[in-house]
């Protein structure tokens, strides 16, 4: 078993049935892991999601890691999702200009090691109806 920390600030516990919900992107953050005693950056992205009774912020991760090609990275798929088109290399992307944009957010449940049971974003899928 693989065990991490957070350096830093906690993250969220809230908790929504799993499934793919319509969401936008409320803020990211560049945070610091602690696996296995080495030291990672990641992105910790909050998407709104508007339910029956509320709005909730939900968190997901990625690596800081942006590679292109055959297999693009976790982020690259999201800000592409995001963006509503493939990015290609030597594209530029300012993280900050995906504040506000609407995309489909995968939830899934993820059991903390205390035993809480907590939602987060596994994928991002571009909105639909979004050609670009």
């Amino acid at each position: 078993m693989v065990e991490f920390e957070v350096v830093g600030q906690k993250f969220s516990t809230v908790h929504v049935e799993a499934g793919v919900y319509p969401a936008r992107l409320s803020s990211y953050e560049i945070r610091t892991l602690r696996v296995a005693g080495e030291e990672r950056e990641v992105i910790v992205w909050t998407f709104e999601i508007d339910l029956e009774e509320e709005t909730v912020e939900i968190e997901g991760m990625t690596s800081v890691k942006f590679s292109i090609g055959r297999k693009p990275s976790k982020a690259v798929q999201w800000v592409s999702a995001l963006l509503g088109r493939e990015l290609k290399p030597g594209d530029k992307v300012d993280l900050d200009e995906l504040i506000g944009k609407e995309c489909m957010v995968k939830i899934e449940d993820k059991k903390l090691s205390d035993g809480t049971v907590v939602s987060r974003v596994t994928d991002v899928i571009r909105k639909p109806g979004k050609k670009k």
